[in-house]
């Protein structure tokens, strides 16, 4: 089984409910699922910058309905993919941008969405994006099971989000006997690692008690699951990047989504045995 050392290397304030992150170039970019924003904080100085995604009155501490629910953060060449989990018709936005660009491009995803609830049998109460990345020509975008059905899977999308082409349910483990579902995936040297946490109800909507969290590994080639370890019984971790290597281990930064109002942000570092 795989060696896990999992420890926290920052805590940003001014950031609450952080969803999803992405490092590049000594850089820690955060989404929150309540704010209309895109928060870089730069390691070197401490720093912290907000560019908006979405043109709104309120553009933090978002009321649960009516928040744009941002989940899922990605990049593709120089330009970052911000999506909408789509688990209520109001959280159905997509914005692009790279970091020389004062406004977001935004596109309303809601045709793409919901065909892909037709076509593939997803009902609305059990979509709920979580996770998306670029792959061979396509996209794949992580549907967490956290809804009655229990449907975790991958769409497959094309480049200019207007079809889905495909869903492959994948099964997870439990976690102290709660169903697990995907809050990130990011692809690295060939292999998909993915997170999944359990929480105690049945709702892509709602808030249950957290039974935790596990880091696992899956092959794009066949869709299998090869690897999964519990990383935690209390954490309910969001987001997931890519940090940095060493001869024996692979290390990611984690966010963690405390559903609390503390307006901090803590970023964990996770080392896994190679």
């Amino acid at each position: 089984m795989k060696d896990l050392i999992l420890e926290i290397l920052l805590t940003i304030k001014g950031i609450g409910a952080a969803s999803g992150l992405l490092y590049t170039n000594n850089t820690v970019h955060i989404i929150s699922d309540n704010s209309n924003y895109l928060y870089s904080y730069t390691l070197t100085d401490h720093a912290l910058q907000k560019r908006p995604l979405l043109e709104a009155p309120v553009m933090e501490n978002i009321a649960k309905k009516d928040k744009a629910d941002f989940e899922a953060i990605s990049q593709k060449e120089n330009r970052f993919y911000i999506f909408g989990s789509g688990s209520t018709l109001k959280r159905t936005s997509l914005a692009t941008t790279d970091l020389s660009s004062e406004k977001a491009i935004v596109l309303n995803v809601t045709p793409l969405y919901q065909q892909l609830q037709k076509d593939f049998q997803v009902e609305q109460a059990d979509f709920n994006i979580e996770g998306a990345l670029p792959y061979a020509g396509s996209w794949w975008l992580f549907n967490r099971g956290n809804g009655p059905q229990q449907q975790n899977g991958v769409f497959i999308v094309n480049t200019d989000f207007t079809e889905g082409t495909a869903f492959y349910p994948i099964t997870l483990p439990k976690i102290n006997n709660v169903a697990t579902g995907f809050t990130d995936a990011i692809l690295h040297e060939g292999l998909i690692y993915f997170m999944a946490a359990a929480e105690d109800v049945a709702s892509n909507y709602l808030d249950g008690e957290v039974k935790g969290t596990l880091v696992g590994c899956l092959d794009p080639q066949d869709k299998s699951v090869v690897w999964t370890k519990t990383i935690s019984n209390h954490h309910k971790f969001e987001g997931l990047t890519y940090y940095e290597s060493t001869p024996n281990h692979i290390s990611f930064l984690l966010c963690e989504d405390s559903d609390d109002d503390t307006g901090e942000t803590k970023v964990y570092k996770l080392s896994i045995q190679r």
